[in-house]
């Protein structure tokens, strides 16, 4: 409940800021959050996503198929993209 009560708190306040920075960061703490500071520091929801994909893992997959439905308008493949563009959290755990 807590973190809930925190996820709101935080999405009122950048929904003033809107700069892509900004809600990249909020993505990153929310999947902090979720994960229970279990996911890499820094890593998106879109790009652990792809990751658990490329895993072959179910929740990968429907997770992928939601995300991508969602970002269909603004980037095609958004979560390749966004693996692609934080690949160096994956490389470095090799």
């Amino acid at each position: 409940m807590i973190y809930m009560i925190a996820l709101i708190a935080t999405a009122v306040l950048l929904r003033e800021t809107t700069t892509l920075d900004h809600w990249i960061a909020f993505d990153a703490w929310v999947l902090r959050v979720l994960t229970l500071g279990k996911s890499k520091p820094g890593e998106t929801i879109s790009a652990a996503a792809w990751d658990m994909h490329l895993a072959g893992k179910t929740r990968g997959h429907i997770l992928v198929a939601v995300i991508n439905w969602i970002f269909k308008i603004r980037q095609a493949d958004h979560c390749r993209r966004a693996w692609e563009w934080q690949r160096h959290l994956y490389e470095r755990q090799k």
